[in-house]
């Protein structure tokens, strides 16, 4: 199932990109704060980069990045081969980047797991729906020769319905482990 790219992604990309940023060097408060805005601002721009890809639309494809210095690492998977020449060619066009280190996964498109992929989704959206509104998905499925990984997040309120259809997608045909990367956030 095709989705629309969507700034709803953003949460998404930035919230797990936070975990893979610059090594902080000792300066007084002042140059501290211009690196924070500077480090915020490099963000900001591969973010943007990456969400004008047109191919970046699938629950299938998930992209992440992290920022160290002039080089950004781009992390993720993606069944699009192109995604991955796509998201390298945009970042290697800010002006900082000196390198780019693409370490995004194409996933093989064989039949079983092309199978896994859309059953998933359909137990997916069927038990955590809130998961999967018009415009994006915020948990992206990742599958590779029966291996199912879930990676996102969610509210509080759909973890035991996630818990539901993770149990669902192990029984599928095919699956030999599905591994649950996905984000509770706590209620507000």
């Amino acid at each position: 199932m095709k989705l629309r790219k969507s700034i709803a992604i953003v949460p998404l990309i930035a919230v797990l990109s936070l975990a893979f940023g610059q090594d902080e060097p000792k300066l007084d408060k002042s140059s501290q704060e211009r690196h924070e805005l500077e480090v915020q601002k490099h963000r900001t721009q591969v973010l943007h980069a990456l969400l004008t890809i047109p191919t970046l639309q699938t629950t299938f494809d998930f992209l992440n990045f992290g920022i160290q210095g002039p080089t950004v690492v781009l992390l993720g998977f993606t069944v699009q081969p192109v995604l991955k020449t796509e998201a390298e060619g945009v970042i290697k066009r800010l002006p900082w980047v000196q390198n780019v280190v693409n370490q995004i996964e194409v996933l093989p498109l064989n039949p079983e797991d092309k199978q896994i992929r859309v059953q998933s989704l359909s137990i997916l959206q069927r038990l955590v729906p809130q998961a999967f509104p018009a415009n994006h998905a915020d948990i992206r499925i990742k599958t590779m020769r029966g291996d199912v990984t879930l990676v996102g997040f969610i509210d509080e309120i759909s973890k035991l319905r996630l818990e539901s259809a993770i149990v669902q997608i192990q029984h599928q045909p095919y699956v030999r482990e599905v591994t649950n990367n996905v984000i509770i956030r706590p209620n507000k």
